[in-house]
C-alpha cells in the first residue's frame, strides 16, 4: 500500500470516529438535558473537554507565548463562537429528538461551504460539488423520516 493510500485509509478511519464520537456525544447530551440544566451540561462538556485536550499542549510550541498574543480571539472562539453554540444547542435538546439534532447539525458544514463559495468567492470543485449534493441528499432523505416521530415525542 502505498503512503498516500494508507493515508486515506487513516482519513477515513478518523472520520468515522469522529463521526461514532459524535452520535455519542448527542445521546449523552439528550440524555444529560433531561436531568440537568442545559448551561450545567455545556459547562462540564467544556470543562472536561479542556481537561482532556491540555496533554496535547506538549506538542505546541511556546503555549503560553501564543495564548498571551491572541488572548481576544481564544475568548471569542472558546466563549461564543463554541460554548455558546453548545449552550443554545443543548437548551435546543430538551425540545427535539436526539436523531433529529444529530441530522440538523449536518447542515453545518454544507452551510459553510456554501457560504464560502458565495461570499468568499471560492471555487467548490468536482468532488465538493458532489460531497455537497450527497450531504444534502442524506439530509434530505433522513429527515422527514426522523421528523416524522414528533418533536420531543422519544427521549432519546
Amino acid at each position: 500500500m502505498t503512503g498516500s493510500a494508507s493515508r486515506f485509509l487513516i482519513g477515513i478511519a478518523l472520520a468515522l470516529a469522529a463521526g461514532l464520537s459524535y452520535a455519542v456525544y448527542v445521546v449523552i447530551a439528550k440524555a444529560a438535558v433531561a436531568r440537568a440544566d442545559s448551561l450545567a451540561v455545556t459547562a462540564v462538556t467544556f470543562s472536561l473537554a479542556a481537561v482532556l485536550t491540555l496533554p496535547f499542549l506538549v506538542w505546541t510550541h511556546a503555549p503560553l507565548a501564543q495564548a498571551a498574543r491572541s488572548w481576544p480571539w481564544l475568548l471569542y472562539l472558546g466563549a461564543i463562537a463554541t460554548a455558546g453554540a453548545y449552550a443554545l444547542y443543548t437548551l435546543g435538546l430538551r425540545h427535539v429528538p436526539a436523531s433529529v439534532a444529530g441530522v440538523v447539525t449536518l447542515l453545518e458544514p454544507l452551510t459553510a461551504t456554501l457560504l464560502g463559495v458565495w461570499v468568499f468567492s471560492e471555487r467548490l470543485g468536482a468532488a465538493g460539488l458532489v460531497g455537497a449534493l450527497l450531504l444534502f441528499a442524506a439530509i434530505w432523505l433522513t429527515l422527514p423520516r426522523v421528523a416524522a416521530r414528533g418533536v420531543g415525542a422519544a427521549p432519546i
